[in-house]
């Protein structure tokens, strides 16, 4: 019980202080969103959510790192920098295979946007903008 404790206090961490985190975290409500509104299969969905936390660990890894290579090196280190943006590419790679998931997803049912436009549970998503927005922006530290 201890470690899940101390791994929800990492991922709190990382919430409260990296707006990439924050950023990821308003993907995941829309993609969560658009499976339930499109009644996704549970495969569709399994694939959606695995995608989602790649992202996720990724970004949080990528923190970790971030955050040791400081500790280490204060100063400007060319290997605290490559270091840095190995795992910034780590990332980016994971993103864009989820982006590449949910493209995939979305193609296979015919499109995508026609339908958003007439789904009247649409303004659940839109009505929360404002939150994510001030979540994203206005939510903990300043990175």
């Amino acid at each position: 019980m201890r470690s899940f404790v101390c791994a929800c206090r990492g991922i709190w961490a990382a919430v409260k202080t990296e707006r990439n985190m924050r950023i990821h975290l308003a993907a995941v409500y829309y993609i969560i969103l658009v499976c339930i509104l499109f009644g996704f299969a549970a495969y569709e969905t399994a694939l959606a959510a695995l995608a989602c936390g790649l992202v996720i660990g990724a970004e949080l890894l990528n923190t970790a790192l971030e955050r040791l290579c400081d500790g280490l090196e204060p100063g400007r280190s060319p290997l605290v920098k490559t270091v840095k943006d190995l795992a910034a590419g780590a990332v980016l790679v994971c993103a864009a295979a989820a982006v590449t998931v949910a493209a995939a997803l979305l193609w296979r049912r015919g499109g995508f946007l026609p339908d958003l436009l007439r789904h009247p549970a649409v303004w659940a998503g839109a009505a929360a903008a404002p939150f994510w927005f001030w979540f994203v922006f206005g939510f903990g530290g300043k990175k």
